[in-house]
């Protein structure tokens, strides 16, 4: 990916019809080299994707909570005052 710092988030997922999953795919048609992944889960808002310009990974991750990030509203616990 030479020097592009990649850190994104991809919500308009295509999900596969039998298994409500989706996938990844990533990439290097110059070292003839790819990578899938299926997630299972029809929970998956988003999917997350780092890859810093200084660094020599890829995280590819799935997100659940784009549309709540601090959880369900209505439902935070709290600490009960004894």
């Amino acid at each position: 990916m030479g020097r592009m710092n990649l850190a994104d988030n991809f919500v308009a997922l295509r999900r596969e019809t039998l298994d409500n999953s989706v996938i990844a795919e990533l990439s290097d048609p110059t070292n003839d080299y790819g990578l899938r992944i299926t997630m299972l889960s029809p929970t998956i808002k988003a999917i997350r994707v780092d890859a810093p310009a200084d660094a020599n990974y890829v995280s590819i991750g799935p997100q659940f909570n784009l549309d709540d990030p601090m959880g369900r509203s209505g439902e935070r616990t709290r600490t009960p005052a004894w």
